[in-house]
């Protein structure tokens, strides 16, 4: 499930920069820019963690760019199937879901900022 979790990630980090790059609105550039700084960090941290307890991952292919058409649909149902998967991710190891909280906690807070401050 981890691997999913890793493909995931780094299809959303590649769509949220496109979004970056070609929004109008200077708060939605920023936002999303945020977005796509710290998911790279946060990916990873989980990762080094879940490595650490249950050894290497296999990522040996990441799926190809769909960019969609509405972003802010797309991080919300992200939010929604890593909080569905979350316990399968981490296999009851409190500081790996603490960590993917982090994560779905940096799009929460990339939504607020598209549907509020946009």
């Amino acid at each position: 499930m981890i691997e999913v979790l890793v493909s995931k990630i780094f299809s959303t980090r590649n769509a949220v920069h496109l979004a970056h790059w070609k929004t109008k609105s200077y708060a939605q550039h920023v936002a999303l820019g945020d977005l796509y700084d710290h998911l790279i960090e946060d990916i990873d941290a989980v990762v080094e963690m879940y490595q650490g307890m249950f050894g290497l991952i296999k990522v040996d292919e990441l799926p190809a760019l769909v960019a969609p058409v509405d972003i802010v649909k797309h991080l919300a149902a992200e939010v929604v199937w890593i909080t569905d998967n979350q316990k399968d991710i981490c296999k009851g190891i409190s500081a790996i879901s603490n960590q993917v909280d982090n994560l779905t906690g940096n799009y929460m807070t990339t939504l607020f900022k598209l549907k509020q401050l946009s």
